[in-house]
């Protein structure tokens, strides 16, 4: 595993930006038209909001990540440790579930907002509400995926390394 070692530090940019486009989202969404309050829209944004900041950025996943990967062994020839081997385990499993609520987002609440935006858009109103909406929402979801490559490369490290041992 002497080859590539990744610290984990390498997502923290993009978790920093993630935050920021959050909290845009919801200084726009929230405080941004206090008159308009269409329902479907606001549960849906809600549930974007709730479940990025629950899974991702509330579960101090960067901390996991960094912690998981320390537990990997510099050179090949060295053993893990059967706690470090529990400890990579349990990344992992958190990496994975990460992956899955990520795939969940993207297929419910995200596809749900814009369809719900779009309504608003056909119908003509408050489209410049609706158009900065959904603006933000795009810089979410490319936050997003640009974390996913990320996790992905951890989660294939942590195999090899548990693989080899």
């Amino acid at each position: 595993m002497a080859a590539v070692h990744y610290s984990g530090h390498e997502i923290t940019q993009v978790l920093t930006n993630l935050t920021n486009s959050l909290e845009l989202m919801d200084r726009v969404v929230y405080k941004g038209n206090n008159s308009f309050r269409h329902a479907k829209f606001f549960n849906a944004f809600k549930q974007i909001h709730r479940q990025l900041w629950k899974h991702i950025l509330r579960n101090n996943l960067q901390c996991l990540v960094i912690q998981t990967l320390k537990q990997i062994p510099m050179s090949e020839g060295e053993d893990i440790h059967p706690k470090s081997i529990l400890q990579l385990n349990k990344g992992l499993i958190q990496i994975n579930l990460t992956l899955n609520y990520i795939a969940r987002i993207k297929k419910g609440a995200m596809v749900r907002f814009v369809k719900e935006t779009s309504a608003l858009l056909d119908i003509g109103h408050h489209i410049a509400f609706c158009q900065v909406s959904l603006g933000v929402l795009g810089e979410v979801n490319g936050e997003i995926n640009k974390l996913i490559p990320f996790l992905n490369l951890y989660k294939d490290t942590i195999n090899k390394s548990l693989l080899v041992n």
